[in-house]
């Protein structure tokens, strides 16, 4: 096996690759940490899988600019993904270099030598594994297949990551929710607690069959697969799911230009939460704040949780209380003191004196801020101390009905929708 390529170009055509080599990972798979690149007439092939996702990129001069590849010898090898980086990262940048397997010297073993196209006494030596990687086989035909946006499928997964669950013994929260409708598209996460829902509407923003159905990611898969789909250009990936008879062989694929993308070992029988039934739920209470009050408080409140409470993750509580009279939110926190005051722009008619007290673990009112747009309002809606709250964004100065509180992307026409739902909890 013989060519020359680019060494920098070729290198980060190959990042999403090597991402999905070693991050995540099987520690059972024996492919896992390791890249196969193989090699012919058309151009190279880069495959990769670490029991959960797999990958495969094919690289030519019709696919990456500047590779300023050439074809010796056909061939394929199998290296170690974080070598392989090392190597090529200790050449000039835009070195082209040339990979050659060679036989050891009085040996049947093989290693990859990579030399500087320019000196081919300058060059670094790679050991080679015997295995070669290949992706898992997916039988039959897609049953769902939706192209959409790389850069609004990845906004999408950035807004409600927030919300994604971490408790193995709650599966189903570990699991996000896409779903699709006509010239329609949402993302939904939770832990259980804490949800989010992304709702994004728009001239023909996707292309859905069917056109009403959802797919279910995830979160060991979600941060490989959106880094890698973060490192590419195309304007538009394709996902598809493909379910046999055999759970076991449950798999989605997602296609963004040459690169290809391969999550299993997932659930298909997952429920995800009814989040209409949740975020759909009239509320006695509204009121309505700005975004940038809630910043300092985040920091205020963060600011009173010690390193021995992070620690042993133990659950500290801020508790909101509103005074309608001076139109203001006083946010308190008991163990290492503090009280910040948000203003109410906006606060619904109720014949009681005082608004229900309510407590939350401390890290959602930092959540309050983290997942808003950068400035704008937002409007709270809840029932009584027990129930939980939603914060419904892009709220308008007023008290008004949840599906008015939208905002639209003049330069895309892009109509977005988005809230958040906190559960209550009780003082400790």
């Amino acid at each position: 096996m013989k060519f020359n390529v680019n060494s920098t170009i070729f290198l980060n055509a190959v990042s999403p690759v090597i991402g999905v080599a070693t991050k995540s990972i099987d520690k059972t798979c024996d492919t896992a940490n390791k890249l196969s690149i193989s090699v012919e007439d058309k151009g190279i092939t880069v495959k990769a899988f670490s029991g959960r996702v797999a990958s495969s990129l094919f690289l030519s001069d019709t696919t990456i600019d500047d590779l300023a590849f050439s074809f010796d010898t056909e061939g394929c090898v199998t290296v170690d993904a974080a070598s392989l980086v090392e190597t090529l990262v200790s050449f000039v940048s835009n070195d082209d270099v040339i990979f050659e397997l060679k036989t050891v010297e009085k040996s049947s073993r093989k290693e990859l030598v990579i030399s500087k196209k320019s000196d081919l006494e300058q060059f670094q030596v790679l050991p080679c594994f015997d295995k070669q990687i290949s992706l898992p086989k997916i039988t039959g035909e897609a049953v769902k297949t939706l192209k959409i946006s790389r850069e609004l499928y990845l906004y999408g997964i950035e807004k409600v990551s927030f919300s994604l669950g971490f408790e193995k013994s709650k599966e189903r929260y570990l699991y996000w929710v896409l779903r699709t409708d006509e010239d329609k598209v949402r993302f939904v996460s939770g832990t259980g607690a804490l949800f989010s829902c992304l709702d994004l509407s728009g001239d023909k923003i996707l292309d859905s069959s069917p056109k009403k159905t959802n797919y279910l990611f995830h979160k060991d898969h979600t941060f490989v697969i959106s880094k890698a789909l973060s490192m590419r250009k195309d304007d538009e990936i394709k996902i598809e799911e493909f379910r046999p008879s055999n759970d076991e062989s449950f798999a989605i694929s997602i296609t963004s230009g040459c690169l290809k993308l391969i999550m299993l070992g997932m659930n298909p029988n997952i429920k995800f939460p009814e989040e209409n039934k949740i975020f759909g739920k009239e509320h006695d209470y509204k009121v309505v704040t700005r975004v940038e009050d809630w910043r300092e408080i985040g920091l205020s409140v963060a600011a009173t949780i010690s390193d021995s409470e992070k620690k042993e993750r133990r659950i500290h509580i801020a508790a909101l209380s509103f005074d309608k009279a001076k139109k203001v939110i006083n946010v308190n926190t008991q163990k290492m003191r503090s009280k910040r005051k948000v203003k109410m722009l906006d606060i619904s008619e109720v014949e009681q004196e005082d608004l229900p007290k309510l407590t939350f673990v401390s890290n959602y009112i930092d959540c309050i801020s983290r997942a808003a747009p950068e400035v704008g309002n937002l409007q709270m809606e809840f029932s009584t101390q027990d129930s939980p709250m939603i914060i419904r964004y892009h709220a308008q100065e007023k008290i008004a009905p949840a599906a008015e509180l939208t905002n639209t992307n003049v330069a895309t026409g892009i109509t977005e929708s988005f809230s958040a739902l906190f559960v209550t909890q009780k003082e400790v």
